[in-house]
This record gives structure tokens, sequence and C-alpha cells, in this order.
């Protein structure tokens, strides 16, 4: 009796793990094995091409957003000035800036961006002092501006000549947490 029980069961295991699959197989068409795309192109009259237009807000986890939006901080504005420089220098490394107080074309070499604070000038501005060195010798200290809402974002905006030689050419001054440019005369002392 035993014998019978253990040969049915044989059966039954032999027939649903290897006689199944094969029968399942002729008829490959029910289980297509291609992935059929789950926003099809505007040939598929159910889902049109606009399909946002269509569901805005459907699945949001299975659609994550590219947006990895890192704050900006002192670390992240030097690294983008420094690529700024590095992008805009011509081949011999030197980046060419107009002074716009002397009308001369100034070829400088980037030796250190100040990470000292991270200085906000307005909505999504920022700026930093960086030393640079002309042909000539001389040390500007030219205080790069940068736009952008992420770190990711962060855009060259535009310079100013802070410093020839250590001789300032305008001050700074914090009003409510945003730093403006102020002329010497006006400077208030500390």
């Amino acid at each position: 009796m035993l014998k019978v029980y253990i040969n049915r069961w044989v059966s039954v295991i032999v027939l649903l793990f290897f006689v199944m699959p094969l029968a399942a197989q002729e008829h490959p068409t029910e289980h297509p094995t291609e992935k059929k795309a789950e926003h099809p192109t505007t040939q598929d009259a159910e889902h049109p091409a606009d399909k946002d237009a269509e569901h805005p807000t459907e699945h949001p986890a299975e659609h994550p957003s590219k947006e990895t939006s890192v704050i900006i901080t002192k670390d992240n504005l030097a690294d983008a000035i420094v690529q700024y420089v590095k992008t805009e220098s011509n081949q011999n490394m030197k980046f060419i800036v107009e002074d716009p107080e002397t009308g001369e074309s100034l070829e400088l070499e980037l030796l250190k961006v100040h990470k000292d604070r991270l200085s906000a000038v307005g909505d999504n501005l920022y700026f930093a002092c960086a030393d640079f060195k002309a042909q000539n010798g001389k040390i500007y200290d030219l205080d790069v501006f940068m736009n952008g809402k992420s770190a990711e974002e962060l855009s060259f905006t535009k310079f100013l000549v802070h410093k020839e030689e250590g001789v300032e050419r305008y001050g700074w001054q914090e009003e409510n947490g945003e730093w403006k440019t102020i002329p010497l005369e006006n400077k208030q002392k500390d």
C-alpha cells in the first residue's frame, strides 16, 4: 500500500515539475517574454503621447525624479568656481579677464578660492573670493559670483576685481544676512 502512495506522489511531482513546463511552451504567445512598455507610444490609443497630461501623479514611486538637490556649501561653491575657471582658461591654463577699472586684459592663474564662509548676495546668488596671479606678477583678488538653487545648478554670473596687490577697490557689508558691495568711503568700521 505504501508503495502505491509513493508511486502516485512521484508521478504527481514528475507531472508538475517536468511535464507541465514543456506543455506550457506549446503556446508561447500566451505568456510573452518581452515586456510591454508601461507608457506605449502614440500608436496605442489607450495611452496618448502626452502621458503626463493623462496621469500626472500616477505611480510617483515608480518614476522617481532625478532631482537630487545638493545644498550649496562653501566647498561646492569653491569647486564650482574652480571648475568654471578651468573650463574658461586658455590652452596655457590662463584665465583671461578684462579689468573694468583699467580696461587692461589680465591673464590670470588661479591660486586659491577662499572657503572662509558661504556668502549670499541675493536670491540664489553667491560669491567667493579667489586669488589670482597675473602674468606681470601682481596678485588680484576677484569676487566670483555664481547663481543657482542647488550645487548642481551653480553657474557663473560675473566677477569683480576686489583687490589689486592687496589694495581694495570696494568694501563689503552684511545687511540682514546678505552681503552688499559698498564704496570704500562708506565702509563702516567693525
